[in-house]
């Protein structure tokens, strides 16, 4: 498929090898398509259809002005008419936006469909996204009909925030009923969490775990996409350990870096007996276990709080994730984006720059930008 899309006036395709996220310009809104997945029909802004590579499922995102609905529900029983749909549905805030889940049947084209619905009572505009397959298929992209809906943004200042999938099972923000404290060479830094945060992303690691398990091409595409809807996730969960890290921790400096790094360097290697092998983000501060892809989305989280630059690379061939931050300091770099990046190592004691010699190629190691 060319990913390379034009739809002049109505959306913007931000594009590269690896990445597919969709713009609409017009409304605003982002979502950050599965691979494969395309525009269906984008006549009109205010109503744009995505379908799956098989054209068994869809996406649709509905766009009313502010003043069309005065609650959810209004907008659910809208959308419940247009499709003659029955289902339950249960009230949530996105964003702190009165929101509805709903679970709805509904028949198309003589086929019974089934999907999920989220309507939300936004600021600027009222939203109703449905993804739906036919009965047949439901089972088969259960994960796709979610993973679409929570790819949502509702701004480009809402799209590092847990999608509406993930504000609908657990309530964020959270209550951080658990503290503990911290010991990065001898800077000791508080940090308050909740549980169900944990909970919250493993649902999504997992859910996106499996989406990408099924991937047979591109898979460095669907590969950049896991991490993305990650990052997404989580990266305001982590927001206010990072401000208490910026207490202590002096971004300028550059040992203060290298007390951060050799803190996560200690960490212990642990892979979950999961489909994704993958620790999130809290989880891993918390006990300070966990792999290398793990320590690299969290690393990479934190210096984006702390104001430093910083991209990934995985490799096949290496089975193995590092991560490259944009520091002026000797070592091995590569050049992504027209920028050179420090390569560091988050699994061994390594110093910053140095990688061992049996992952030193560069040809093997695929750069990735998550924000």
């Amino acid at each position: 498929m060319n990913k390379i899309i034009i739809m002049i006036l109505i959306l913007s395709i931000t594009t590269s090898f690896y990445s597919y996220e969709v713009l609409n310009s017009q409304i605003g809104y982002i979502v950050d398509l599965p691979e494969e997945w395309e525009v269906l029909d984008s006549d009109n802004s205010s109503m744009v259809t995505f379908t799956d590579p098989t054209h068994n499922a869809t996406f649709q995102i509905f766009c009313f002005k502010k003043d069309a609905f005065n609650n959810a529900l209004e907008i659910l029983n809208y959308i419940k008419k247009i499709f003659s749909a029955q289902g339950e549905h249960e009230l949530f805030n996105y964003m702190d936006q009165e929101s509805i889940f709903s679970d709805l049947t509904f028949n198309t084209f003589n086929h019974r469909v089934r999907g999920y619905a989220v309507l939300i009572n936004g600021n600027n505009y009222d939203y109703a996204l449905l993804s739906s397959a036919g009965m047949d298929y439901y089972e088969q992209l259960h994960d796709y009909l979610l993973s679409c809906i929570n790819s949502f943004s509702s701004s480009k200042e809402n799209k590092l925030y847990p999608g509406p999938v993930s504000q609908y099972y657990y309530s964020y923000p959270s209550k951080k009923n658990t503290s503990i404290k911290l010991n990065i060479n001898n800077k000791y830094v508080n940090f308050n969490y909740d549980t169900n945060d944990i909970d919250a992303t493993k649902v999504v690691i997992e859910r996106e775990a499996r989406i990408l398990a099924l991937t047979k091409d591109e898979y460095y595409n669907a590969w950049a996409r896991y991490y993305r809807m990650i990052y997404k996730d989580n990266y305001n969960r982590l927001k206010d350990f990072s401000d208490s890290l910026r207490e202590v921790i002096n971004v300028s400096s550059i040992n203060d870096l290298k007390d951060l790094i050799s803190w996560i360097q200690g960490f212990t290697f642990y892979r979950t007996n999961t489909i994704s092998d993958f620790t999130s983000p809290i989880e891993l501060i918390s006990t300070g276990k966990g792999d290398c892809d793990s320590r690299v989305i969290m690393l990479s989280i934190i210096l984006n709080h702390l104001g430093i630059d910083s991209i990934i690379l995985v490799s096949v061939k290496y089975r193995h994730s590092i991560i490259g931050i944009d520091i002026n300091y000797e070592g091995k770099k590569i050049l992504f984006n027209n920028k050179n990046y420090l390569l560091v190592e988050l699994t061994k004691r390594l110093e910053i720059g140095i990688l061992e010699d049996n992952i030193s190629d560069l040809n093997y190691w695929f750069p990735m930008k998550l924000n």
